[in-house]
């Protein structure tokens, strides 16, 4: 249209205000929703960067994030499948041995379907206890929703709250336009950027017309499919509704194979206090409960985060970051994984060394291809700055000098950091090991609370580590043995062995064969010892004075050698922790202690703050008093300054009720805006444009609307202003 061309052609200059020049983009979009990435897509270069090395590293970051989310998208549904398994073994045998009311007139000889009496029925309801994080339900419920499509019936129906709060009715309407939706084979490619097509209307939404359809679509085959209808946030349903859902259904199982899954993000009992006990009768009620997203979370983190094939690492702040945030915001996977998408995005567009997180098997390739400016910015790391400063002479200048000497350096440099990560998840698991034989734990008792004390600081060297080793290295002999053979299991689960785990395998091998055998040998004593005693109290009343002298004198040798015994456990068990503790010092290293970490490592952790983290208020108030920062058009508004008539009018109408006490009144309001607007339109008997007089209540409609003033009833002409000073 001509309004829209003409906003379409405002320059950037003219702009004074920030909804204009926002235009609606529908981004495209795949089959199964995800966004498609534009070909001509590319980073921005940075300075002295060539185009093609901008594009390279694109395609490194596309190639990165896809490896990274397929790995966490199969371990979600594979945590899932166990759970969705059983869940649909439930759904495919609740009605097995089902028969339409016309089968059971033929078998009984009836000539009149009426005439059949048919027992009551239950309805079978699956109790999915989802858990509370309630942005990863979508997900959940999207893959369920495939998962009974596929193994169970092509007739599933996803019902929300939101859909199905006008009533009865609204909720019929909507299980009715899905199923036939289904049932007619329509299947649009994409919704947001299919033409809209006029669909057929209908009139009645009632059980009849449910039944007559589900009826007309079987009558061609012998198969009676289930109607699976699932509920997906069952607290958010209207307990009216719910009654009157499981009314209308009661009455036509017989006819129709009604299977309801109920989506519950809190308890089973919340079933119970929605529904009355004539509902709860009529149901048939089995509870499934999906896997805790905290074990999740430890599974993504141990497979991916920690595996050798994804070179990427999370600097200790950044991750703190996003643990946090999962644990005391949303517990959701998903808000974890755009975290982690947007942490590896910020990596490679701001670092021209990015290209180079690559497995270690195509580095060397990577290398070939390096020009004299990427070279440039790896000597220009800071980490290889400070390794060049503590070389030699000699040493610092062929790495400054020779680009071959600095990519042999670097590649080396490389190649220990992938050493570093091919032994740190083992050893990870093995100091989990005797944390969990310890009451209290300081460093967690979950792979993911220990992974970050280690990327903070070297393992060893951190007051947690130190406490919890106090308690390991008084461990006694029974557990320091579980320990030890826990430690052997857990090296035998690993897929790829190091040489380095190798070694330390057979070590401990070693070491818990000479604690069998010291076992072996106390157990031998103590048995001969305890015979010995025993004959020895058989003969106690014939014993004379030098007798129990002679006995005395062997309990207190019997003694000696107990002791004895635990001086060399004692012995034995402080050689195994110094082992211990020396490995865990080589192999649990923070990543920042290795030259050129910057290549996979990121720490800037300011930038989840400010996009992960908003603060609606603060951003608010920095348009409202700072519109330079978001219109270039703007005039910076300084405190010492008069303010001027080329900001836009709600900046400075927000300015001025900054001046106000709690109560503003919205004449002597108007006539501040107007002095500054229109310095010589505002007179004693000069009456008020109208123009102006419209431009200042649109700004404060929309200061209104923002939750900066309120209307108050204690005085008509005043408005109440509610914010004082920034957050």
């Amino acid at each position: 249209s001509k309004k829209m061309a003409e906003g379409a052609d405002v320059a950037e200059d003219n702009l004074t205000s920030l909804t204009k020049g926002c235009f609606v983009y529908k981004e495209c979009k795949s089959k199964d929703g995800r966004r498609v990435l534009q070909e001509s897509a590319c980073f921005h270069q940075l300075p002295g960067e060539a185009p093609e090395d901008a594009a390279k590293r694109y395609l490194a970051f596309v190639e990165c994030w896809t490896q990274l989310d397929n790995a966490m998208e199969k371990i979600i549904q594979q945590d899932h499948r166990i759970v969705f398994d059983q869940l649909i073994k439930f759904v495919n045998d609740s009605h097995s041995n089902f028969k339409s009311i016309s089968q059971m007139a033929s078998e009984a000889n009836v000539q009149h379907i009426t005439s059949v009496v048919t027992p009551p029925r239950e309805i079978p309801i699956a109790a999915l206890l989802a858990g509370v994080n309630m942005p990863d339900h979508d997900a959940i419920f999207t893959q369920l929703f495939s998962e009974l499509q596929k193994e169970v019936s092509p007739y599933i129906v996803r019902l929300n709250s939101k859909k199905c709060s006008m009533g009865i009715k609204a909720t019929m309407k909507a299980v009715l336009g899905q199923l036939m939706n289904v049932s007619d084979g329509g299947d649009s490619e994409d919704e947001e950027l299919a033409i809209p097509v006029k669909k057929k209307r209908m009139s009645n939404y009632s059980m009849s017309v449910f039944r007559k359809w589900y009826l007309d679509s079987v009558k061609a085959s012998d198969r009676y499919p289930s109607v699976v209808i699932i509920l997906e946030d069952f607290e958010g349903f209207s307990p009216k509704i719910l009654e009157d859902l499981i009314l209308v259904l009661s009455e036509s199982i017989n006819t129709v194979p009604v299977v309801l899954i109920f989506g519950i993000a809190t308890s089973m009992s919340i079933i119970h206090r929605s529904l009355t006990q004539a509902s709860s009768c009529q149901l048939k009620i089995v509870s499934f409960s999906l896997q805790s997203p905290f074990s999740t979370l430890n599974t993504l983190i141990t497979e991916v985060l920690l595996n050798p094939q994804y070179p990427f690492c999370l600097g200790g702040e950044t991750y703190n970051y996003l643990v946090k945030q999962f644990l005391f915001s949303s517990l959701s996977i998903r808000e974890f994984q755009k975290g982690l998408k947007f942490s590896v995005l910020e990596h490679f567009c701001w670092l021209g060394l990015s290209f180079l997180c690559l497995p270690a098997a195509a580095l060397e390739e990577a290398f070939q291809h390096m020009t004299p400016t990427q070279i440039e910015m790896l000597r220009a790391l800071p980490s290889m700055q400070k390794y060049i400063m503590e070389e030699e002479p000699a040493t610092q200048i062929a790495i400054l000098k020779d680009d071959n000497v600095a990519k042999e350096a670097t590649l080396q440099f490389l190649n220990d950091y992938y050493s570093y990560r091919a032994n740190v998840k083992t050893f990870l698991k093995i100091l989990l090991v005797f944390l969990n034989h310890l009451p209290e734990s300081p460093l967690g008792n979950k792979l993911f609370e220990v992974y970050s004390h280690c990327l903070s600081a070297d393992m060893v060297d951190t007051e947690a580590f130190k406490s919890a080793w106090t308690y390991i290295r008084v461990l006694d002999e029974r557990s320091l043995r579980e320990c030890l053979e826990m430690i052997l299991k857990c090296i035998q689960e690993e897929e790829s062995l190091t040489s380095d785990v190798k070694k330390f395998s057979e070590t401990i091998s070693s070491y818990l064969n000479d604690l069998c055998m010291l076992q072996n040998r106390k157990d031998v004593q103590q048995g001969d010892s305890t015979s010995h005693g025993t004959e020895q109290l058989c003969e106690i009343p014939t014993l004379t004075t030098s007798e129990r002298k002679i006995m005395f004198e062997e309990r207190l040798k019997q003694r000696a050698t107990r002791s004895k015994h635990s001086s060399v456990f004692t012995a034995f068990r402080a050689q195994v922790m110094d082992h211990l503790e020396q490995t865990f010092q080589n192999y649990l290293k923070s990543p920042k202690n290795f030259v050129c970490h910057e290549i996979f490592f990121f720490e800037q952790v300011h930038w989840l703050n400010k996009y992960l983290s908003p603060t609606p208020r603060y951003d608010i108030q920095t348009a409202l008093g700072k519109p330079n920062v978001y219109l270039p058009s703007a005039l910076e508004i300084k405190s010492d300054q008069q303010l001027s008539n080329n900001v836009p009018d709600i900046s400075i109408a927000y300015h001025l009720h900054l001046e106000c006490g709690r109560m503003i009144n919205l004449y002597d309001w108007m006539k501040a805006f107007i002095s500054v607007i229109a310095p010589g339109d505002m007179s004693e008997d000069k009456q008020i444009d109208k123009e102006l007089h419209d431009r200042f209540m649109q700004c404060v409609t929309e200061l209104q609307f923002l939750g900066l003033i309120k209307p108050t009833k204690r005085k008509k002409d005043h408005v109440q202003r509610l914010t004082w000073g920034l957050c």
